[in-house]
């Protein structure tokens, strides 16, 4: 009994010192979250070791937690906000950009709290924010409004280059560990707002545009059409020349021997007239002759003989 009431003070101080123990130790527990990274510092001066996902205990120093998964950031300006961009005739266009980034590292999480602000809420508008207004009034002022309108792929990827370029920038201009802590992805050029007289002239012009085209289609289809028949009538023509030429050569080859056939006639004392009148004879005597005239099937024959 004496024994136990020995132990049992012991086991209150043993309660009371675990007790303690746990109080003061539990606010050095840091519990860092998968995605995000822990910036330690003290008294304001970042340490080297930064805390990866997980518990790190125990830990005294201030912890900031930084995420360094992809974001998402948007930013809108319509015609009458006074950041919206101007295009190269003069026009007030706003715009709409989406566009994911990311930190590109624990080492460039713990750089931009060290030279741009303890804060990792204020980087993005710091940084990304300006760096957007910049990119987008730089390309845009290069181009007039209808060029916007109709090369909106082309602008968004210029605009894209833009943005990456000038982050960057702003990053080497407060030091140069900051080269590449902000990654910029995936920039969308999602709206552009302009007047709506503004709008109605464009519709018009496209119109007038397509007329123009249908205009110009029909011309080089009847350009075509006439050209088609000029090939075909040459063709034709080509083709009664050869047709007339075969004819002719025909004519000269039967004409020479017809001639040769003649001559041949002669020689062997055949009258060619008679001869030729014989071979188109159908062997019918005429029914009437008249009394002074010769019978040309008997004469000549005896003096060709």
């Amino acid at each position: 009994m004496r024994s136990s009431l020995l132990r049992a003070p012991s086991r209150v101080a043993g309660s009371v010192l675990a007790l303690l123990l746990l109080t003061f130790a539990l606010p050095g527990c840091k519990v860092i979250e998968p995605g995000d990274v822990g910036v330690q510092s003290f008294m304001g001066k970042p340490k080297d070791r930064i805390l990866e996902p997980g518990v790190s205990f125990p830990n005294f120093n201030h912890v900031t937690r930084v995420n360094v998964q992809t974001r998402n950031y948007n930013l809108t300006y319509g015609t009458n906000d006074s950041n919206a961009a101007i295009s190269s005739d003069m026009q007030t266009v706003g715009f709409s950009i989406n566009l994911n980034y990311f930190i590109t590292s624990p080492e460039a999480a713990r750089n931009l709290f060290l030279y741009v602000n303890v804060n990792p809420e204020t980087w993005e508008y710091m940084i990304v924010e300006p760096a957007v207004r910049q990119a987008v009034m730089s390309t845009f002022v290069r181009y007039t409004l209808r060029q916007l309108v109709e090369n909106r792929d082309q602008i968004r990827v210029e605009v894209a280059n833009a943005i990456g370029e000038i982050v960057e920038e702003r990053l080497m201009e407060r030091n140069a560990a900051l080269s590449g802590a902000i990654q910029i992805t995936q920039v969308a050029l999602t709206n552009l707002d302009y007047s709506r007289e503004f709008e109605q002239m464009i519709e018009a012009t496209q119109r007038e545009e397509q007329r123009i085209r249908l205009a110009r289609n029909e011309l080089e289809r009847a350009r075509v059409e006439n050209e088609r028949q000029l090939v075909e009538a040459q063709a034709e023509r080509l083709a009664a020349v050869e047709r007339a030429r075969g004819e002719a050569e025909a004519l000269e080859i039967r004409t020479s021997a017809q001639a040769e056939a003649y001559e041949r006639l002669a020689r062997a004392g055949v009258n060619p007239n008679h001869y030729l009148f014989l071979e188109r004879w159908n062997g019918i005597m005429p029914s009437v002759m008249g009394g002074g005239e010769p019978n040309i099937l008997l004469s000549g024959f005896g003096q060709n003989r």
